[in-house]
């Protein structure tokens, strides 16, 4: 008997105990940070502690906590006032203090990192090594070093200062400081804007592994990277490239380096293309240097760029897929479909391949082909996060909200980098009436991906929603300025800029009006919709989940 009452006394303390801590926990939520999403290696450091830890998906950070990413790893860290951080690798950042204190200062030691806000106006301020920078706008990049910080704001203003002096930034605009010297601004071209946000980019899987013909030892050596890539999950096929392991022939280094590629690394592509090209004449024009050059031509589309570097027609389903994706950028959706099919007829256990035709098919309206396709991706490449978005966006157009919803959060899951799954997820969680979540997971696929038209618009929509008039004007104009042509940005024409009744257009389109298949600005042609004329969709597969 005395035994229990000891132990119904632990249990009252033990609840009373915890009672404190969740109140403590809740007063200081408002300061809290959380981990959105983890490439790889990511660790976490509590303030005042001397230990690194692996971080975790939805893990909350406080103020003095310290994160940093190493080799081929990336991470989206959420920050207290809802700004999504996009971290590069080889990063390290301490989560801000209180935010009570104003500015909130964000300690950047190294790295790379973009930031995006589209909430409330807000002061800002940076430190790095080599400068201090107050933030009064809403998107920026910015790389760092202990030697030199380069910032380069593409909308809003930034005042940059260290002990030798003071500029200030427009949009456009990028200031570079080393140590010891004063800030120098100049203007940011167009080719460098892209430069600095290409890490950042979606670059989709075109690799078919059969045709890399790699050994038996690099088989057995690489087999959970494998396994993982045929499955459709690229993060976990470049988290299991054992790190150690130096490719044994150029078919390997070409797998390796579509690995690279899908997290960012565009360097191990150019550096591959250009040996290759140095000894082509001894090889001649093999499967390997075929595999390089469509893995060129994906980053071409990704920029929108014009590339002419292919000396010979295609012939694999690895070319005929990155033509697919260029063909897109370049405003021909009929050639891109032509080639995703080309692609699945060379091999038609190609399970990226079938993602693709799914996604062009349900870009024309075509939802019984496209779920024809998306079957049989989804059997070959269970794991691939855009087919399960793809499915979402099916479910939604058919009203079944909740199994769309858990498509698009098995997608999130499985690679936090898509973008396609944070915009299918925000607008069904909108439906559900969740406007705040539904806001910050459009604010995550836009910082994800911040050259797609499409999810800026609905970014747009969404603070509408929330009576934040002037930022979602802003949201639209930066849509426009991206894509002129995005259908979302014409049904908005007749919502005038003195209007105070929040725009509500959620549910209006039906599902064929709002799916894209898209890597280009202006090139997914449908002929349903309410702007009653052909509408133009810009980027990859999109939907508004009937909202």
């Amino acid at each position: 008997m005395l035994r229990c009452r000891f132990l119904a006394l632990g249990l009252v303390l033990a609840i009373a105990f915890a009672t404190a801590e969740s109140s403590a926990r809740a007063e200081s939520d408002l300061d809290t940070a959380a981990v959105l999403e983890i490439e790889n290696v990511v660790e976490v450091r509590r303030s005042g502690a001397n230990v690194w830890d692996l971080a975790r998906t939805d893990q909350l950070l406080y103020p003095g906590d310290q994160i940093r990413t190493a080799e081929r790893s990336r991470a989206v860290v959420r920050l207290s006032n809802r700004v999504p951080l996009r971290v590069g690798e080889l990063s390290l950042l301490q989560v801000p203090s209180s935010r009570a204190e104003k500015p909130a200062v964000l300690n950047f030691l190294r790295g790379a990192l973009y930031f995006f806000h589209r909430d409330k106006p807000d002061e800002f301020r940076l430190w790095t090594p080599t400068v201090s920078a107050v933030i009064r706008g809403t998107a920026f990049s910015v790389s760092a070093t202990e030697e030199a910080t380069i910032l380069s704001l593409f909308e809003g203003r930034v005042s940059l200062s260290n002990a030798v002096g003071q500029i200030s930034l427009e949009s456009g605009q990028e200031g570079i400081t080393s140590m010891g010297q004063r800030p120098v601004l100049r203007a940011m071209l167009t080719a460098e804007a892209a430069d600095r946000i290409q890490w950042r980019l979606y670059y989709p899987a075109v690799l078919h592994l059969d045709e890399l013909e790699l050994s038996e030892e690099a088989r057995g050596a690489l087999r959970e990277s494998l396994a993982a890539y045929e499955a459709g999950d690229l993060k976990t096929a470049a988290v299991k490239y054992p790190s150690d392991r130096d490719p044994t022939s150029v078919r390997e280094r070409v797998f390796k380096a579509g690995l690279w590629l899908s997290i960012g690394r565009l360097a191990e592509v150019e550096e591959l293309a250009q040996s290759l090209q140095r000894d082509a004449g001894e090889r001649g024009f093999d499967s390997a240097m075929r595999a390089v050059i469509a893995l060129q031509k994906v980053v071409a589309g990704a920029k929108f760029q014009v590339t002419t570097n292919a000396p010979a027609p295609p012939k694999l389903a690895t070319e005929w897929l990155a033509e697919s994706y260029y063909q897109q950028s370049q405003n021909n959706l009929d050639a891109a479909l032509f080639a995703a099919t080309k692609a699945v007829g060379i091999a038609p256990a190609f399970g990226f391949g079938w993602t693709r035709v799914a996604e062009l098919e349900l870009s024309f309206g075509r939802t019984d082909a496209a779920t024809v396709a998306l079957e049989k991706a989804l059997h070959l490449s269970p794991r691939n996060a855009q087919a399960l978005s793809l499915k979402g966006f099916l479910l939604a157009g058919r009203n079944r909200n909740s199994d769309a919803l858990t498509y698009f959060n098995k997608a999130v899951a499985i690679d936090g980098s898509l973008a396609n799954a944070w915009l299918g997820q925000g607008l069904c969680r909108v439906r559900r009436g969740d406007l705040r979540g539904g806001l910050d997971d459009l604010q995550t696929a836009a910082v994800l991906e911040p050259n797609r038209s499409l999810l800026h618009s609905y970014l747009g929509k969404a603070l509408s929603d929330q009576r934040e008039k002037e930022q979602a004007l802003k949201e639209f104009r930066f849509a426009k300025d991206l894509d002129s042509n995005d259908p979302t940005l014409r049904c908005i024409t007749n919502w005038k800029i003195a209007s105070t009744r929040p725009l509500t257009i959620w549910s209006t389109p039906p599902i064929s009006t709002i799916i894209g298949a898209c890597t280009g600005p202006s090139s997914c042609w449908i002929k349903t919709g309410p702007c009653a004329e052909p509408i133009s969709l810009p980027f990859i597969a999109t939907m508004a989940c009937s909202i």
